[in-house]
């Protein structure tokens, strides 16, 4: 039987992949978008089959943020059982990190749905908020080796590219 955690995670990408099938076009080609962003390497490699506006590329991010951040938890959730000590603790909030950013990315969504700005706004910047501060612990605790510095660094980056396009969103009425 899988664990809850695992239950969330596929909630989230499931989640995530309805509501990037369901998305509508509106004016602008997200191509258009990625030179806006931080990181438009990363953006074009993202959007390259999407087509729409910036909603849809939002989606499409969150989607892609999504499964990056449960393929992390999974590699930390396979490190946890061994870890000891200041390790054990940065990868015990890493992982609460990881489920709380998860959590918000399908609330940015579920706000989307409903053109509720503030909400997507707000939980962007919670998500981006929540990458952002992924090495603290280990900084601050002088733990030697973050095994996942890496991939925080591109969850970030996929944070950064998220607030580009949730900026560009505008709802009517």
């Amino acid at each position: 039987m899988a664990s809850n955690q695992h239950l969330i995670i596929i909630f989230a990408a499931t989640t995530a992949i309805f509501f990037l099938a369901s998305a509508h076009a509106a004016q602008i080609n997200p191509a258009e978008l990625c030179p806006k962003t931080d990181f438009p390497f990363l953006c074009k490699a993202i959007l390259k089959n999407v087509h729409g506006g910036c909603q849809r590329a939002l989606k499409a991010n969150i989607a892609a943020t999504i499964i990056q951040t449960s393929k992390t938890m999974a590699a930390l959730e396979h490190l946890l059982p061994t870890a000891t000590g200041k390790l054990k603790q940065c990868l015990d909030q890493t992982k609460t990190e990881y489920e709380n950013a998860i959590y918000n990315m399908v609330s940015v969504l579920k706000a989307m749905k409903e053109k509720d700005k503030g909400t997507v706004d707000s939980n962007l910047a919670a998500v981006y908020t929540g990458y952002s501060q992924m090495n603290d612990c280990f900084d601050e605790l002088h733990v030697a080796h973050n095994p996942f510095i890496h991939e925080n660094q591109v969850l970030k980056e996929l944070a950064t590219n998220s607030l580009t396009f949730g900026n560009e969103i505008k709802y009517q009425g």
